[in-house]
């Protein structure tokens, strides 16, 4: 997975940057970019910020696909220890990164225990959104989901929900969804609405009464 992020554009810019730059700190936005690390030079502190352990993600995707042939299984499974690795010598090599979840921190201390660590979960910016606003003869209930549905982790928990949670639940709910793909994953039920890419936050929280994260 990291190597689909490599690219020479990327290195080459790297490069002309602390060439010419006295840099404090360099931070790796994304596991995917631990492949610049041999361009940072020795003794310039660095930060990851973690958004995932991805070596975990991959293994969960593998589990998921019950329809893999044995041999392809046992390629990925490989594939996925040798992430694994990289992931484990890239944390050690990077001594500092910041997580978004404790149980991905613990993963991390697991495979470095020299690792300097900060949980900071997600945070949305500007001021806290406006109820909405619910006519008296409004007997909907609303529930909103934001995602990259082109990300597989959103698609499978839409599918999940779908499928094990939406036919349980009466006609009285709507469950719009928001972001890219989000049209092509919906789906096939009446109660389902499928906004597409939304242009601001506030266009989500004033649809929406709660809103769900079915993501494992």
């Amino acid at each position: 997975k990291i190597e689909f992020s490599r690219e020479r554009r990327i290195s080459s810019e790297v490069r002309r940057l602390l060439r010419e730059n006295r840099f404090d700190l360099v931070m790796l936005n994304g596991t995917d970019l631990l492949w610049l690390l041999p361009y940072l030079p020795d003794g310039m502190p660095r930060m990851l910020v973690a958004h995932n352990i991805e070596h975990q993600l991959f293994a969960a995707q593998i589990g998921a696909n019950s329809t893999l042939p044995r041999l392809a299984a046992d390629v990925l499974r490989k594939d996925c220890e040798r992430l694994r690795r990289y992931e484990a010598g890239g944390l050690r090599a990077m001594r500092n990164a910041i997580f978004l979840s404790p149980d991905d921190e613990a993963c991390a201390k697991a495979l470095s225990s020299e690792l300097r660590t900060l949980t900071l979960p997600p945070i949305f910016d500007g001021p806290p959104a406006r109820r909405r606003v619910v006519a008296p003869d409004d007997d909907i209930l609303n529930l909103g989901m934001l995602a990259n549905f082109e990300w597989w982790p959103s698609r499978q928990g839409l599918d999940w929900f779908a499928r094990e949670v939406l036919p349980q639940l009466s006609a009285g709910i709507r469950l719009h969804l928001f972001g890219r793909g989000s049209v092509e994953a919906a789906p096939t039920d009446v109660r389902v609405v499928a906004h597409g890419r939304a242009d601001s936050l506030d266009e989500v929280w004033a649809a929406c009464d709660v809103m769900i994260c079915p993501v494992l």
